[in-house]
């Protein structure tokens, strides 16, 4: 009995964020392809510290762009390498290109933010695409993501504040198995249904690599200086429109940019780490987030040592468990492009995922954050 108790809890435990993402899949869209008129022109505002790497991709992506009025103006924020000499360079090229140096940081000001926050006050637009500098964007990605919030400020509740989900491409297998989670963090428990329908703050969501919107939208929600100490924009900017009662919205941007986000095994665990004090590695949340994770690995084990142990019927429970788990990974692979890898190592990328939210937890209370790009905010 007790055996087919815990198996029993192991399928209610994947089962619960395998039923969300069947269901958030349908609502979890693509933006159409087709532009029928030409939308509000755009300023593409990136904040970039130490990105050397991939900002020239970066910028011949976004001056290849169809359909659209754009400048793309970068924020140098302090970085250590050439980042400031390459963008100037193709400043110097093409016209719609402006570089900008960052203020002296303030104190309580999260770097990212407090360059965002520069950006909006230098865009000459009304209307601007807050962008990563490794994101890159498809030729027809800006045209369509501005012609959506044009044709749903019609509506009845328009729409504030856009988030795209871009491409996820990863090299090895701690990527693999890792950054893929943010979707199923997303889509297994997030109900996309209810958040398109409210602006209750609780339903926040959204990625910080690419956020669209307006002036005045922005404005109202207090922008990037209402979570300024902040690191973890892609669900605090959101929450700030909310509680404005502001509508926002995410979308699959799969076919509208893709990006690389971290470049080593070390980058994606202080990647985790850096903003999961903010996000599940809270104490209201990390024993559920811990059992939610721990439960394919368990229902994997349960379905060996009930089989060895010949209680059948628990055995089958736990199969089913485990079956159920993977299965709804094979389905976001298929969707997001992502490599079939990362389904297989889905287990035990939960188990890490896991363990680094009570480190996350544990540095926090003893006061430590994790470095990024060099700096320590306070």
């Amino acid at each position: 009995m007790i055996a087919i108790a815990l198996a029993s809890l192991c399928l209610l435990l994947t089962g619960i964020p395998a039923a969300m993402i069947a269901w958030n899949l349908c609502c979890f869209r693509r933006l159409p392809t087709n532009v029928d008129d030409r939308p509000s022109p755009v300023s593409v505002l990136i904040p970039a510290r130490n990105e050397a790497a991939g900002i020239a991709a970066t910028l011949e992506y976004l001056l290849a762009s169809d359909g659209v009025d754009l400048e793309v103006v970068v924020l140098d924020d302090d970085s250590q390498d050439a980042t400031a000499a390459i963008v100037a360079e193709f400043a110097e090229r093409d016209s719609r290109v402006r570089i900008c140096r960052s203020g002296t940081l303030p104190r309580d000001w999260n770097g990212k933010q407090f360059a965002c926050w520069q950006l909006s006050k230098l865009a000459r637009h009304d209307r601007w695409l807050f962008l990563d500098a490794d994101v890159q964007v498809a030729p027809d990605a800006i045209a369509r993501l501005s012609h959506n919030l044009d044709r749903r400020a019609e509506s009845p509740q328009p729409l504030a504040l856009l988030s795209s989900f871009p491409h996820q491409e990863t090299v090895g297998w701690i990527e693999t198995a890792i950054v893929p989670l943010m979707h199923f963090v997303l889509l297994g428990f997030l109900p996309i249904w209810r958040m398109q329908r409210t602006t209750d703050p609780a339903y926040a969501a959204g990625c910080g690599q690419m956020f669209m919107t307006d002036r005045h939208a922005y404005e109202l929600a207090g922008g990037h200086a209402a979570i300024a100490a902040s690191r973890h924009d892609g669900i605090k900017l959101p929450r700030a429109y909310r509680q404005a009662e502001l509508m926002t919205d995410v979308i699959d941007g799969t076919d509208l940019a893709s990006v690389r986000m971290y470049r080593s095994g070390s980058e994606v665990i202080d990647g985790v780490m850096k903003n999961a004090d903010e996000a599940l590695a809270r104490p209201a949340l990390i024993v559920p987030v811990t059992l939610f994770c721990l439960a394919p690995l368990a229902a994997a084990i349960a379905l060996i040592v009930f089989a060895v142990a010949g209680k059948w019927i628990a055995c089958a429970i736990g199969a089913f468990a485990f079956c159920v788990a993977t299965l709804s990974r094979v389905a976001s692979v298929r969707r997001f492009r992502q490599p079939l890898a990362s389904a297989w190592l889905h287990p035990f990328a939960l188990v890490l995922f896991a363990v680094l939210q009570w480190i996350a937890l544990w540095r926090h209370i003893r006061g430590r954050r994790v470095a990024w790009r060099g700096r320590i905010e306070s």
